[in-house]
């Protein structure tokens, strides 16, 4: 999960077309650094979207994080003005082939969490 931060400052200072605008730079940006191989981009609505990986494990998906993190580290250009981002990112890795099912995710994630 990709959140990109900030959207509410920028939806108050620019209204929502620029705010909008800011989004889909983003979104491009997300794309154009995909592993189309593998990896498919989807927007969750509003300022999250979902990075998912078909066969990855938890150490190439947690050097992707840091990637996109420096992606979103180059400032945008909208309406004559450079706007900088930043990007939430969590991840949720599931071993879909060892048989193990959502509920086993949810147990998971929330170990690591405590």
């Amino acid at each position: 999960m990709i959140v990109a931060d900030r959207e509410q400052e920028i939806l108050e200072s620019l209204g929502a077309v620029e705010t909008e605008r800011w989004l889909v730079k983003i979104a491009s940006r997300l794309k154009d650094g995909l592993d189309t191989e593998k990896e498919s981009l989807y927007r969750f609505g509003g300022n999250a979207f979902v990075l998912v990986c078909w066969s990855c494990d938890q150490e190439y998906a947690q050097r992707r994080a840091m990637q996109l993190l420096g992606i979103a580290r180059h400032p945008l250009h909208i309406e004559r003005r450079e706007l900088f981002s930043t990007l939430s990112i969590g991840i949720a890795h599931m071993d879909w082939l060892a048989g193990k099912d959502t509920e086993h995710l949810a147990e998971t994630q929330i170990q690591q969490a405590a």
